[in-house]
């Protein structure tokens, strides 16, 4: 697979999780009615774990990804940032696998657009790290950034 279109698969990757999270904080906030396949999303997304200091986590998914896409637009014009991109879905991999261990095993109930919207950022990582090792000829050393 070519360089370019890694790109445009991270890039749509990235927006469709922007979209499915909004989708999600939407569902909760007219009632369920946009959660994909009507799992259980307003059991999850209402739960304890629905809300970190106050603000709803999908909501929070959605400021994440724009995030993450302004990080990559950045990453991609300015290619020594690139690792600083990869660091970046590291975390957001971390909090994708903290939440699908929420919902498996502290509250046994699955939102099927939050575990979609998990995998979509574990995806991301893994091509985000596949590019900077393949095309590790176009970063400078990850070395350099921590000297």
């Amino acid at each position: 697979m070519n360089q370019k279109a890694i790109h445009n698969i991270i890039l749509i990757l990235i927006i469709v999780n922007i979209l499915l999270s909004f989708m999600s904080y939407l569902a909760v906030e007219i009632g369920g009615a946009l959660c994909i396949l009507k799992s259980d999303c307003e059991g999850v997304q209402k739960s304890i774990y629905g809300e970190i200091f106050g603000i709803e986590v999908s909501l929070i998914g959605v400021i994440a990804f724009v995030l993450l896409l302004l990080v990559y637009s950045f990453a991609l014009r300015h290619r020594d940032f690139y690792p600083y991109f990869v660091i970046t879905n590291l975390i957001g991999v971390v909090g994708s696998l903290w939440f699908i261990y929420i919902q498996l095993f502290k509250l046994g109930k699955i939102c099927l657009s939050c575990m979609i919207i998990d995998s979509i950022m574990i995806i991301i990582f893994a091509l985000s790290v596949y590019e900077c090792f393949k095309y590790k000829k176009d970063f400078k050393s990850i070395k350099s950034y921590f000297r």
